[in-house]
C-alpha cells in the first residue's frame, strides 16, 4: 500500500510572504531532486493580470466570485471521475489565484502560468505565447503513445497510430479549444532568478480556440497526483508552499518548494490516496475561540459520487463550507463579533473597524485528523476597504467544502506522498 499523503499547515508569521529577488541571474542549474519557485498572486502589482482600476473591495468581490465558480467546476470534475480526465478546463482561465513562471523549449520561451492543485495538466496557449516551430527540442506525441490514451475517446481526435496526438474540448458555454499533446524541455524560474532544468515534460499545446474562448493567461501547471501533473511527471514525493498576501510590502510573492527542498515538519493529516484528482482530507471539527461549531459527525466525509467531502485547494481563493455547517458557523461568529454587523454582497458578516479591533474577535481553528490549524485573524476577516472587514469564509453552493488559499496566507502548507 502506498504511504499516505500528508498535508501540514504550521503557523509562521511572514515566514516567506515578502520576497524581492536580488537579481535576475539567468544561470541554469540541474534539477537534482528539488527546487523552489516564486508564487505571485494574480492581484499583486507584479502580476501580468493586475488591474490598476480595481479597488480592494472590487478585488475581494472578484475573488469570492472566482471561488464560487471554481467550486462548481470542482464538483463537476469530481462527479465525472469515471470519465477520462480533461486536457484542459475553463477553470484554468478564470478562477486560479497564484502564478508561477516556467520556460519551455530550446531556445526557452517564458510562460506565466497559474498553479492549480486541482488539475493535472501542464498547459500553454499557442502564438503569440509559444511557437513550437522555433523550438529545437519540441516533439508531438503520437496518437499511439500511451499518454494519448489518457485523453479518452471523448477528447482524443486522432485515430491513426502515427498521427500527432490531438484533442478537442467543448465547454458548457459551447466555446471550444483544440490542440496537441507534446513534449519539450522545461525550466522553472527560482526566487533568485536562476533557472532549474527539469528535463522534458508532456504538456498540452492549444493552437485553435473559438473566438469566444475565455481567458487571458497563457498557461497552467497542474499539481494534483494524476498522469500529466508536474508532481507525477517528475516523480516528486514532496512539495510545500507559503502563499503571500497580494500587497504585502508591494510584492505579493510567496514560494513553493519541490522534492528535497520541501522537508516535512510538525503534525500531519492524511489525504485520501484513492482520489488523486483533489487533495481530500478529514475535517473533524471547527471551533471559534473555545466554542466548537456543532455539526453531525462525518458531515465532511467523501460521498460515493465524490460531490461531498473537504478539499484543500490552492486554486480556490475563499474557504467554502457546505450550507448546513456554514449557517451554524455564521450564527456563532456573528454572536462573537462585538460590533454592529452588516452584509455586503457575497460577504454575510462585515463590520466597520480597524485592524486592532480584530483582537477582540476569537480565533477560528480547523481541527483535521492529527492536526489543528488556527487561522490568522487577518485571514479570517478581510479588509475590503472603507474601514470595513468581512468574513472571508463563504457558503458553498453544494455539499463539497474547500479550504482556500486566502485562509492559507502566511502559513506553510506541505504535502508528502
Amino acid at each position: 500500500m502506498a504511504s499516505p499523503l500528508h498535508f501540514l499547515l504550521c503557523i509562521f508569521f511572514l515566514s516567506c510572504s515578502i520576497f524581492m529577488p536580488s537579481s535576475k541571474s539567468h544561470s541554469t542549474n540541474p534539477f537534482n531532486g528539488g527546487f523552489a519557485i516564486s508564487l505571485i498572486h494574480r492581484d499583486s502589482p507584479q502580476s501580468p493580470f493586475y488591474n490598476h482600476s480595481m479597488t480592494t473591495y472590487d478585488r475581494h468581490l472578484a475573488a469570492a466570485h472566482r471561488s464560487i465558480r471554481r467550486l462548481n467546476w470542482l464538483l463537476l470534475r469530481a462527479a465525472s471521475q469515471n470519465d477520462p480526465p480533461d486536457i484542459s478546463s475553463e477553470i484554468f482561465f478564470s478562477a486560479n489565484e497564484y502564478i508561477m513562471t516556467f520556460y519551455i523549449g530550446n531556445p526557452p520561451v517564458k510562460i506565466n502560468a497559474f498553479a492549480d492543485s486541482g488539475s493535472d495538466l501542464i498547459w500553454t496557449k499557442a502564438l503569440p505565447y509559444f511557437d513550437p516551430s522555433k523550438s529545437f527540442s519540441y516533439t508531438n506525441l503520437s496518437c499511439g503513445h500511451a499518454s494519448c490514451t489518457e485523453l479518452g475517446p471523448e477528447r482524443k481526435t486522432c485515430s491513426k497510430t502515427d498521427d500527432p496526438c490531438t484533442y478537442k474540448l467543448t465547454y458548457a458555454d459551447e466555446s471550444t479549444t483544440s490542440g496537441v499533446v507534446a513534449t519539450d524541455k522545461f525550466t522553472f524560474e527560482a526566487p533568485d532568478g536562476s533557472l532549474v532544468d527539469v528535463g522534458f515534460l508532456e504538456f498540452g499545446y492549444s493552437y485553435v480556440s473559438s473566438p469566444d474562448f475565455p481567458g487571458m493567461q497563457n498557461g497552467c501547471v497542474g499539481l494534483n497526483r494524476e498522469h500529466f501533473s508536474l508532481v507525477n511527471q517528475l516523480g516528486i514525493k514532496r512539495f510545500s508552499h507559503c502563499m503571500a498576501i497580494p500587497d504585502a510590502g508591494g510584492s505579493g510573492n510567496g514560494r513553493m518548494h519541490f522534492g528535497s527542498m520541501a522537508p516535512i515538519l510538525g503534525d500531519t493529516t492524511p489525504i485520501l490516496m484513492d482520489k488523486p484528482w483533489h487533495y481530500y482530507v478529514t475535517l473533524e471539527s471547527i471551533s471559534i475561540g473555545d466554542q466548537q461549531v456543532p455539526f453531525r459527525q462525518g458531515v465532511f466525509n467523501v460521498a460515493r459520487n465524490n460531490d461531498e467531502g473537504f478539499v484543500i485547494d490552492s486554486g480556490t481563493s475563499n474557504t467554502l463550507l457546505r450550507e448546513d455547517v456554514y449557517e451554524i458557523f455564521l450564527f456563532i461568529m456573528t454572536l462573537r463579533v462585538p460590533f454592529p454587523v452588516t452584509k455586503m454582497l457575497y460577504f454575510d458578516l462585515c463590520f466597520h473597524g480597524s485592524y486592532q479591533d480584530l483582537s477582540s474577535i476569537p480565533f477560528v481553528t480547523f481541527h483535521f485528523t492529527g492536526a489543528n490549524v488556527r487561522l490568522l485573524k487577518e485571514n479570517t476577516f478581510l479588509e475590503v476597504g472603507g474601514g470595513f472587514w468581512c468574513l472571508g469564509i463563504l457558503k458553498s453552493e453544494g455539499d463539497l467544502s474547500i479550504f482556500g488559499s486566502m485562509q492559507m496566507r502566511n502559513l506553510w502548507g506541505q504535502a508528502d506522498c
